[in-house]
């Protein structure tokens, strides 16, 4: 069924216009990509490909696709949802501003502190990956290290470099 899957996703004429490129199957799922403007329209394009490799069954399939910037990363959705800070002001940071902040360092493979629920339970979702809107010393640490490494003298430079490196995948 996956192979069915490959070739129908392939030889779909919209899959092809929104520039859609087929990756590599793992497992029983498709791994692909798509340029951002046209994420929404790629889901459902694969989902649709992939539903329709198991028409021959007399049952409904359903797909569910995730969308990231990188594979086992954080959602596409997740990312953009956040406001991205108009400087490294750490007294002024909104709660959304410093969800950015981590949502950038997490995808560049920083480790951020995983806080406990207000409730003392394990957190999940993305605040199990250290998304949790609270800046901490290894946050600003992160972002220090992030500054050396890719020699940014600026808070300015370091937001835009950042975010190009994760929404682009260019700096």
């Amino acid at each position: 069924m996956t192979k069915m899957a490959m070739l129908k996703l392939e030889h779909d004429d919209e899959w092809a216009e929104i520039g859609g490129k087929f990756l590599l199957p793992i497992h029983d799922e498709l791994m692909c990509e798509v340029p951002i403007e046209n994420v929404e329209k790629g889901e459902e394009v694969l989902a649709r490909c992939m539903c329709e490799a198991g028409d021959f069954f007399p049952f409904k399939l359903k797909c569910d696709v995730e969308t990231n910037f990188r594979w086992y990363g954080l959602s596409v959705q997740t990312i953009l949802s956040k406001d991205k800070p108009h400087q490294l002001d750490w007294d002024h940071l909104t709660e959304s501003n410093v969800e950015w902040l981590q949502c950038m360092l997490v995808e560049n493979e920083y480790t951020i502190p995983i806080l406990p629920e207000p409730d003392g339970s394990k957190p999940k979702g993305d605040r199990a990956k250290g998304v949790n809107g609270k800046i901490t010393d290894e946050l600003k640490e992160a972002v220090s290290s992030y500054m050396n490494r890719y020699q940014l003298s600026t808070d300015q430079e370091f937001l835009d470099h950042i975010e190009a490196k994760v929404i682009r995948g260019v700096y």
